[in-house]
């Protein structure tokens, strides 16, 4: 655990007050969360102890879905579905609008994860009329973040642009520079998909010098996974395996999978243009293996695609066919 994460569990052990523990935790998990699953669970699961012994059912639900959250993303997808079935029982029972509104962004990511995109977006404007009802902007403001996400998915980078805006100005506006990271990363990798690569460029190195301060390799990772982006496009193929390498050595180090998952995809598309076709197909079946294990169909999906673009080269028509 690193040392700002350590300053948050100092923080949180000494406060006596539940409720204000809570909030203390949503601040840590938003930082930290993605950066090191096996330590933040370790500490959640002692934290767990305390409100299930008060019967503090808003920190309880929280904690356990702050939990199942983390075993989907490592993969462990009996562990995330026990622990999201008892967050589903205690949800109606939880009254902070503020505790609401987080587990409501976490819900939409994990719809967004299994392709319900409906039920998504659905989420995120829950998470933002809970996050207003608490009178803490930051937790709607997460709201809007998820939208900007799921629009740039749908590639409606119009819409995408518009939500990324108005997320980072308001991070900004209540100085919360994790956030305001967290909406650049996203508007850099919408300029990469629109053209405007230098941008795009200037925006990453700028939150990576962020992230590395701040020691959160999540952001870490995610900047260099699309600087790695832009160097392809650039046609600096070997510039962009380094980054890709960097960013899927920290998402391997950390078990982030839907990380690892992404980063593969990003590799396999680059070595499929490069004609190297023996290391293209190590790499998808590699890609198909994390996607089925997390279970995200729309990176499974991309996976998928390459397999058939990659068979179609080397003359597998049927192999082509089965994965198309």
């Amino acid at each position: 655990m690193n040392k700002f994460a350590k300053q948050f569990v100092e923080q949180i052990s000494v406060e006596k007050d539940t409720a204000k523990r809570v909030h203390l935790l949503m601040q840590y998990v938003n930082l930290y969360f993605d950066s090191d699953y096996e330590e933040v669970n370790r500490f959640l699961t002692n934290e767990l102890k305390i409100y299930v012994a008060q019967k503090d059912i808003n920190g309880e639900a929280l904690i356990r879905f702050m939990m199942s959250y983390s075993f989907f993303e490592r993969g462990d997808n009996q562990e995330g579905e026990k622990e999201f079935a008892k967050v589903m029982q205690l949800f109606p029972d939880v009254k902070d609008p503020l505790v609401r509104s987080q587990i409501l962004n976490f819900l939409a990511f994990n719809s967004s994860h299994q392709g319900n995109f409906d039920k998504a977006i659905e989420y995120s404007y829950q998470c933002i009329a809970e996050g207003e009802k608490s009178g803490n902007e930051v937790s709607a403001l997460w709201g809007f973040f998820s939208l900007a996400v799921f629009h740039y998915d749908f590639k409606d980078y119009v819409n995408s642009e518009k939500f990324f805006t108005h997320a980072l100005e308001g991070f900004k506006r209540n100085e919360y520079p994790y956030g305001a990271a967290r909406c650049e990363t996203g508007l850099a990798s919408l300029y990469i998909q629109t053209g405007k690569t230098d941008d795009a460029e200037k925006l990453l190195l700028q939150v990576l010098s962020y992230y590395k301060e701040l020691d959160v390799s999540s952001g870490q990772s995610r900047a260099l996974n699309d600087l790695g982006v832009i160097a392809k496009k650039k046609n600096e193929n070997q510039k962009a395996l380094e980054y890709y390498r960097q960013a899927l050595q920290i998402r391997k180090k950390t078990n982030h999978l839907q990380g690892v998952a992404t980063t593969l995809n990003e590799m396999a598309e680059l070595l499929l243009a490069e004609k190297n076709y023996a290391e293209a197909e190590k790499t998808l079946n590699e890609a198909k293996l994390t996607c089925e294990k997390i279970k995200n169909k729309s990176k499974l999906y991309r996976t998928h695609l390459m397999f058939s673009q990659l068979y179609r080269n080397i003359n597998e028509p049927w192999k082509a066919l089965e994965n198309y």
